[in-house]
């Protein structure tokens, strides 16, 4: 099976990235140009968890306090759903 790429653009330009990875363009650099991402470098999931359930509580916060318009309302439901998929460790 082939992989698909997607191409995303930073500073140096178009880059092409793995379209099932939810990084961009300087996080594939990196990997790509150092010796990054092994196994001792890697984030507890515990922690990217619990910032999943920290974030999706200041938007929340932020949809509940802040919210002046629909549209930015909008704006924040997606993101809460991303947290959601990062709490449980769907990512």
């Amino acid at each position: 099976m082939a992989l698909s790429f997607r191409e995303e653009r930073d500073t140096f330009g178009a880059i092409q990235v793995p379209s099932e990875k939810l990084w961009g363009a300087q996080t594939q650099r990196s990997l790509q140009n150092f010796d990054i991402g092994g196994p001792r470098e890697r984030m507890p999931e515990p922690i990217i968890r619990a910032f999943g359930v920290l974030k999706k509580c200041a938007a929340k916060v932020n949809i509940h306090f802040f919210t002046s318009s629909a549209l930015h309302a909008a704006m924040h439901h997606p993101f809460l759903a991303t947290c959601c998929t990062v709490t449980p460790g769907l990512w």
